[in-house]
């Protein structure tokens, strides 16, 4: 897992010194407020709260068999050291930095950068003005909502762990949400 995340993040480097402005920050639009960090955790604690509510209906309620929706099993899986190198330091701190940097920075900010340039070569391939002008104003809209439910849809699906199950697809789409 290490080695992947390792790979992940050394090609956003390399793309963001080859490609980009040589800046993580003005690449992957890493910037924000003090206050921002309390309005995520704030979604993360709802978000929880919300899938612990879903997950219990689920399994105490309507009893629906959540195999293979464990996946805490291969990190419990190891001891001593290596628990908490593996528990804390690569699934805990390493893995969810370098995911986000991915999925919401590398990959979020290249399928708004993909929508920009197309509403650029539409500029200049259409010479009526009103064509020009509406479908450009619909990608400018559209790249967000999109951008940010492909990059989610991606995410939740790498996640997949190959358990063609109920639980298992419930873990994709929480971890896609």
């Amino acid at each position: 897992a290490f080695s992947m995340y390792a790979v992940w993040v050394g090609g956003m480097w390399y793309v963001t010194k080859r490609k980009g402005a040589n800046s993580f920050k003005i690449d992957y639009k890493l910037w924000f407020k003090k206050f921002d960090v309390f309005i995520g955790l704030g979604i993360a604690i709802g978000m929880f709260i919300l899938i612990q509510g879903v997950t219990l209906l689920l399994t105490d309620v309507l009893k629906v068999d959540m195999t293979g929706a464990d996946n805490g099993a291969t990190i419990s899986s190891f001891e001593g050291i290596w628990l908490i190198i593996v528990g804390v330091g690569i699934a805990s701190i390493v893995g969810p930095f370098a995911e986000e940097l991915f999925y919401r920075g590398f990959m979020l900010q290249g399928i708004v950068n993909s929508f920009d340039n197309l509403s650029k070569k539409l500029n200049i391939m259409n010479s009526d003005e009103n064509k020009k002008v509406s479908l450009s104003s619909f990608l400018q809209k559209a790249k967000i909502p999109v951008a940010v439910i492909v990059s989610s849809f991606v995410f939740g699906i790498s996640h997949f762990q190959g358990v063609d199950t109920f639980g298992q697809w419930y873990v994709v789409i929480v971890t896609g949400s």
